[in-house]
């Protein structure tokens, strides 16, 4: 037998004004985290994006439920994908408590789900995908009930999707550590696509959050006027009409999901004292001649996808049916399975994954990068491609192995050149079948000679919280931070250049959301260091010969994963990518640390340092100030033959340096350049060169620059 419908603990249509959420709610909603790019509402929907940041909140009613009672909360909603999720997505609602931590969290991806689909999962507490996946696949731009429910004695989660009750089939975690709930809260993030959200409802009972298809929710007058309620039948058992009573709806209007362009028809009986009038309504609102118990739609469209209800009056008063719900199904987009991988080659200054699937690249010059494209038609249509290249430098191509079929491939290529410093380019590839055209884009970067010069240096993303750990305090606070788990994490930024730079409002993010945000008029020295670090926002402040910042755009620090498979993101003020870091594993007795130079890959700190840690000064110690002032390495050049008339020179080489190879019949000169802008991915450089075939010698030189 169903539960009893109670109050419940929360609810909300977002029928508010178009704009922030937190501001037309009157402060019912409450950001928590990513103070920027805030959730907004448009058209009465609750709208996430994976390109913004912000977290919010609403506080439920008699909160905080603690672990230590049996209590069982419900949330529900209708979740409408409007863009598709991208691989393991991310969650984007969840439970809270009245600080930081979350349970219950819900996942929306398309790892595993058909072509054009996605799938819903949940976790009950933290990890870096859902921990359990529904198995059902769900459309894009259709409306789907999400239920969850969770135990907040040991924060097991349940999830159903668009059930009519508790035993429908669902899917559930294990248990984890419990929380006091105080909210539910939704969250924006990099990968879940865009989500429209509506009717979210909270209760301790699963009748409290999913509408009950029974004769209860017929409209009547006050209890002690009202008639009993006859149970669903068909009308040939229906009781007679008492003179003077409501109307009673014997049979309720049907939910129906159809095709664009198909026909759809709501039917509703009803039995009362006569006359009866009738008067259909689509989302609450009079539909004009909608007056018989038989609706007819004809060639549906996606603007009459809503709920439709049957109010029959008499003069005793009004009674309405059930909300009955049409879905209208897009037409599918052509099945169009597009796969592309990234290979970087050449780094700079090594960090980034060198084979990858991001769409949006750091390059410097020197570095390549290569995208290969493979179309595949499963249904073996023809497929054309066809590349954008407006905008693009010489130095970027498109290579399209043939024009059209079922399977096709593609490459790109990029190698920066200094000239292009500065310049944000965006390749695009359009994939066209039948009547409908995807267009895909990459983004690549040129950072400026200046900001080349900035590089992460350092980081620490699971720092000691016992004080006999050599790494306990890496911040060397008078007094430890009272969550050194995430307050101590930091990251360590170096201007390698003998000029200041400006880092106004510049960026650090992880791969959920910007944690920092620099000030106003903030200026990096010239060989010098600064350290951003988790928190609190006051009190405890580091004790350092660099200056430290507190990560602003979070409350919960950096958010760096103790465990890997997590990014660190440098951008600039306006936005494009500086450099991406990507660690698969992390120390768990010290911080990762370039070595031995600036732009040298990462290494664990402990392996090459009796120090650590190092916040602020190098891996051994020294200022960064210290190591600029050393000596320049000399250039020593070798001489070997390769054949007859071919010799070739090799040298000792430095990342990130250019070089110039010149010669000459002299010694005394003049030189003149052979080879320019020469850079090495190892510590050696070569150059072949061609013999002239002259008698009498010949003199080399290299240079940099």
């Amino acid at each position: 037998m169903a539960g009893a419908r109670g109050a419940p603990l929360l609810s909300e249509t977002f029928d508010y004004p178009d704009g922030v959420l937190q501001t037309v709610s009157s402060g019912k909603w409450i950001g928590h985290s990513g103070g920027t790019n805030q959730v907004d509402v448009a058209g009465g929907l609750l709208k996430l994006t994976g390109s913004e940041s912000q977290d919010v909140h609403a506080l439920i009613s008699g909160q905080p439920y603690s672990p230590t009672n049996s209590a069982k909360l419900y949330a529900s909603f209708d979740l409408n994908v409007q863009t598709l999720p991208s691989g393991a997505g991310a969650y984007f609602a969840h439970f809270k408590d009245a600080s930081a931590g979350f349970r219950g969290r819900i996942w929306v991806l398309t790892n595993g789900a058909a072509l054009g689909s996605f799938r819903v999962g949940v976790s009950a507490g933290s990890g870096s995908e859902a921990a359990s996946v529904h198995t059902q696949d769900l459309k894009p731009s259709v409306d789907h009930k999400i239920v969850c429910r969770l135990a907040v004695s040991n924060s097991v989660t349940a999830l159903w999707i668009n059930p009519s009750s508790e035993a429908d089939s669902m899917v559930a975690t294990e248990a984890a550590t419990a929380v006091p709930i105080a909210a539910f809260a939704f969250r924006q993030a990099s990968g879940i696509g865009v989500l429209a959200i509506d009717n979210l409802r909270v209760g301790t009972n699963f009748n409290d959050v999913v509408p009950v298809l029974s004769p209860e929710t017929v409209s009547t007058p006050p209890p002690e006027t009202s008639p009993p309620i006859a149970p669903s039948s068909p009308p040939q058992s229906a009781p007679p009409a008492l003179p003077g009573s409501l109307p009673l709806i014997l049979r309720q209007p049907e939910s129906h999901i159809v095709n664009a362009g198909q026909d759809a028809t709501f039917m509703a009986e009803a039995q009362g004292p006569a006359p009866l009038s009738y008067q259909w309504q689509f989302n609450q609102a009079d539909i004009p001649g909608a007056t018989n118990a038989v609706l007819s739609l004809s060639a549906v469209s996606a603007a009459q996808q809503g709920e439709y209800r049957l109010m029959v009056k008499n003069a005793s008063g009004v009674a309405t049916s059930i909300a009955a719900r049409l879905t209208v199904l897009r037409p599918d987009p052509p099945r169009i399975l597009i796969q592309f991988t990234n290979y970087l080659a050449n780094p700079v200054r090594p960090g980034d994954t060198l084979t990858n699937t991001f769409a949006e690249h750091a390059l410097r010059p020197g570095e390549t990068l290569t995208m290969r494209v493979a179309v595949a038609a499963p249904d073996q249509q023809a497929v054309t491609l066809s590349a954008d290249s407006d905008g693009l430098p010489a130095s970027a191509r498109w290579v399209l192995d043939q024009t059209e079929g079922t399977n096709r491939s593609a490459v790109f290529t990029f190698n920066p050149t200094a000239a292009e410093a500065g310049s944000n380019f965006v390749a695009r590839l359009l994939v066209s079948a039948s009547d409908a055209t995807i267009t895909n884009t990459w983004s690549a970067y040129v950072p400026t000679a200046e900001e080349q010069q900035i590089a992460i240096t350092e980081f620490l993303p699971n720092p000691a919280t016992t004080n006999t750990a050599p790494h306990f305090n890496p911040l060397r606070r008078a007094e430890p931070a009272p969550n050194p788990g995430w307050q101590d994490e930091f990251i360590e930024l170096v201007n390698n250049s003998d000029r200041g730079a400006d880092l106004s409002k510049w960026t650090i993010s992880d791969s959920a959301q910007v944690r920092h945000r620099f000030p106003e008029a903030y200026a990096l020295q010239s060989w010098a260091a600064i350290i951003v670090y988790g928190g609190p926002q006051t009190g405890f402040p580091p004790t350092l010969t660099a200056p430290a910042q507190w990560a602003n755009e979070s409350s919960t620090g950096l958010g760096l994963n103790n465990s890997g498979g997590d990014m660190i993101i440098l951008r600039n003020a306006r936005g494009n990518m500086i450099s991406r870091i990507v660690y698969s594993s992390s120390s768990v007795n010290s911080s990762l640390t370039r070595h031995p130079t600036l732009d040298d890959g990462f290494v664990s700190h402990a392996d090459v340092s009796a120090n650590v840690v190092s916040p602020g000064v190098n891996y051994d110690g020294r200022l960064f100030h210290d190591i600029a002032q050393l000596p320049i390495a000399p250039i020593v050049v070798a001489v070997s033959w390769e054949g007859e008339k071919k010799l070739a020179l090799t040298w000792n080489a430095e990342r990130g340096k250019t070089y110039s190879v010149l010669h000459a019949a002299d010694l005394a000169g003049p030189f003149t350049a052979i080879a320019t802008e020469l850079r090495f991915a190892e510590k050696k450089g070569r150059y072949a060169a061609e013999g002239t075939g002259a008698t009498g010698a010949r003199f080399y030189r290299i240079s940099s620059p």
